[in-house]
């Protein structure tokens, strides 16, 4: 059903922009009008506005696309007087009930929850895919010291609401049985987790699955005026187990962290907290100063003049200009993401990252090649031999993550294994899709968090 759904809803995406374009034609034609020009450009903007979603308001985008859709009713009524086969009545109710589709297609037919978690003065935006699976319902509650609640419904109902105040909270969201939860840590860091909302399809077979993005990016709280001493791992680990508590599934939850991510990940692993079921370790160095050296390797087999436009920018300290970011292109796309254009969800990180670049070059620097932020000398070798739980290493052939910087965690994590996607950068999820979720979903299920059998 998750599938069936996000199909049509995203193939009545591209019907909406046939709407748009049949539009321009009909106007074009001289049969719309004034009114039939502001119908296709409502529609154009519901259609751009409810895919990017980057507001994070559900509402929002649904409210935003209706007004679209009921100003496409003069497009499609002067639609009709040239192209006959469209006037049944039908078809209206066809494209009408495929509008409300794209809307709700992402969401897939399973419950979602979108909310934020109260952490210190600030608070921390959440997302779960597949709330009340197996029980039918989600709980409300409140968390902490404000009078936030979880946003409610039933089966597989949508909802938005708050969890905590401004106090660190324990406690609410009540999730039905059958399955355990997965929660994923983006990397960056200062990104968001827009660009790995498809792994939110395990929610069809039994996974709830939490997205939520680090303080001080996405719909999480800014934190304006602190100097970059301010954004250390430590406060993400801090945030980590506040989400983890305050969502209520600290007692039993499979922790994926990528790139970034992956490092917060193992650290919150080697405390050893007694809920955790297993560990992913995705396309994660072991420490950034590895991640340095094998920088220089990567940038050395470049084509010809290509590390010369970097380094010549770099020390001229002109990253910004157009032939310096073109270069880094040519990086990107054989060690971030080798597919051509990026996929939606990439973008939509890649968007928020360079609105708001506050966190990344506080803690990174300019870009992935050149570390200068807090975390140039971070590495969390020394913590690996502590983990205990079930451990699933993931990189892809041409990572920027390259071998030699995540052969440690296969070396030093007792209970571990590593797989390699053969035709994937950075982003196996979404490079390689297919095999990635045969991968990913064959460890939840050895470590008993899905209703479904992957070995078949």
């Amino acid at each position: 059903m998750w599938l069936w759904s996000v199909l049509w809803g995203r193939c009545l995406c591209w019907v909406e922009f046939g709407l748009f374009v049949s539009g321009v034609g009909v106007w074009g034609l001289g049969g719309v009008g004034g009114w039939g020009v502001l119908g296709w450009c409502l529609g154009f903007g519901g259609v751009v506005c409810s895919s990017c979603r980057l507001c994070r308001l559900f509402w929002g985008c649904l409210c935003f696309r209706v007004v679209g859709w009921v100003g496409c009713v003069p497009v499609l009524a002067s639609v009709q007087g040239v192209v006959p086969a469209l006037a049944p009545v039908w078809v209206w109710v066809w494209v009408w009930v495929g509008g409300w589709c794209g809307v709700l297609g992402g969401e897939g037919g399973v419950g979602v929850v979108r909310g934020v978690v109260g952490f210190g003065g600030w608070s921390t935006w959440f997302r779960v895919t597949g709330v009340g699976l197996g029980s039918g319902s989600v709980g409300s509650g409140s968390v902490g010291s404000g009078s936030g609640s979880v946003g409610s419904g039933s089966g597989s109902g949508s909802g938005v609401g708050s969890v905590g105040g401004s106090g660190l909270g324990v406690g609410g969201l009540g999730f039905g049985g059958g399955g355990s939860v997965l929660v994923v840590v983006h990397g960056g860091p200062g990104a968001t987790h827009d660009y790995l909302l498809p792994l939110s399809v395990f929610a069809s077979w039994g996974v709830r699955v939490v997205h939520y993005d680090q303080l001080g990016g996405g719909g999480s709280s800014r934190v304006p005026g602190v100097g970059a001493g301010f954004w250390s791992p430590e406060l993400f680990l801090e945030e980590l187990d506040n989400l983890l508590a305050g969502l209520g599934v600290d007692s039993d939850y499979v922790l994926f962290g990528q790139s970034w991510g992956g490092m917060l990940a193992a650290v919150h692993a080697a405390r050893r907290p007694a809920g955790l079921r297993g560990l992913v370790i995705a396309n994660a160095p072991v420490s950034y100063p590895l991640w340095r050296a094998e920088m220089e390797v990567l940038r050395a087999e470049l084509p010809p003049g290509v590390d010369e436009v970097l380094r010549r920018h770099e020390a001229a300290g002109t990253t910004d200009g157009e032939e310096y970011q073109a270069a880094m292109g040519v990086f990107y796309g054989r060690h971030f993401c080798r597919l051509d254009p990026y996929p939606g969800p990439l973008m939509a990180t890649f968007l928020e990252m360079h609105s708001n670049p506050v966190v990344y070059h506080a803690m990174n620097g300019p870009n992935e090649f050149t570390v200068t932020g807090s975390l140039r000398d971070w590495s969390v070798r020394d913590v690996l031999p502590d983990i205990e739980v079930p451990t699933l290493v993931i990189s892809g052939r041409y990572d920027e993550a390259t071998p030699a910087a995540v052969r440690p965690f296969r070396e030093l994590i007792p209970c571990s294994g590593w797989t390699v996607f053969e035709d994937s950068s950075h982003v196996p999820h979404l490079e390689e899709p297919d095999r990635f979720v045969r991968v990913l979903g064959g460890f939840l299920d050895s470590v008993g968090a899905t209703a479904r059998d992957f070995s078949r």
